[in-house]
């Protein structure tokens, strides 16, 4: 056993910290425009003339999504026809990011619009202030005018996803819910993967279940096809039999 002493001298000395104002003045020229109201440096307001005849709002939230998979190449095959198809009628934003690399986080920053901060927590699903939160969500801004529904694939923690989109004003369709609008309509091996239903039923029933609304709406939809681990369907295998490759059903 060698045990060796090193002084303390010898130690890495601390990093160098910004303080607050010198940390704000960084951000502020990152972003490259001028400080907010004192109370809140970092305000920063988006204007809209607004979009006339548009009433009713959908957030498709894809998991591990990146621009190469809705803007391929030219002449590279579409991945993502349907929702590059959406993308180019909608508001497609290229450059999102969030603290945590997990589906939680990302949805607990979509749905309030403020990135997660537990940053010592290494956890996949949701805090419990997180879940137990009220935050601005587009239900309680848009009131009780609107219907809200809150859908996604996955069948894990359903529980925590149900109880998180109830305390932010949305009704919750999980995975089980959703299967049995379209399950009579698909072929088992087509309906659904490890982790939940594909993005094709899964959208189909939510349309299903817009469609029968009365009021002007406001949903978030969160897929899980392309959360790994993947599943491939029989008649997509044979170009991907080397079993480095991976793909994912569309």
């Amino acid at each position: 056993l060698l045990v060796t002493y090193l002084p303390a001298a010898s130690q890495p000395a601390p990093r160098p910290r910004m303080g607050p104002a010198e940390a704000l003045a960084a951000a502020l020229e990152t972003l490259g425009r001028p400080a907010g109201p004192a109370a809140a440096p970092l305000e920063h307001v988006i204007e809209s003339p607004g979009l006339p005849g548009v009433d009713s709002v959908l957030v498709v939230q894809v998991e591990s999504l990146s621009a190469a998979l809705l803007d391929p190449p030219a002449g590279a095959t579409p991945v993502l026809p349907r929702l590059r198809e959406l993308a180019e009628r909608s508001l497609w934003f290229t450059n999102a990011w969030q603290s945590f690399s997990t589906t939680a986080g990302g949805v607990f920053a979509t749905v309030t619009g403020l990135p997660r901060t537990a940053l010592g927590e290494r956890r996949g699903t949701f805090t419990p202030p997180e879940v137990d939160g009220v935050f601005d969500s587009l239900p309680r801004i848009l009131g009780p005018g609107h219907e809200a529904l809150f859908a996604i694939g996955f069948h894990q923690s359903a529980h925590d996803y149900r109880a998180f989109a109830a305390a932010q004003g949305y009704r919750f369709a999980g995975g089980a819910e959703l299967r049995a609008e379209v399950q009579g309509d698909h072929e088992p091996s087509r309906l659904e993967g490890p982790l939940g239903l594909f993005d094709g039923p899964l959208l189909e029933a939510v349309v299903r279940r817009l469609a029968r609304l009365s009021r002007p709406f406001v949903a978030h939809v969160v897929t899980s096809t392309s959360h790994p681990p993947w599943a491939v369907p029989s008649d997509f295998e044979s170009p991907f039999s080397d079993v480095r490759l991976r793909a994912f059903h569309y």
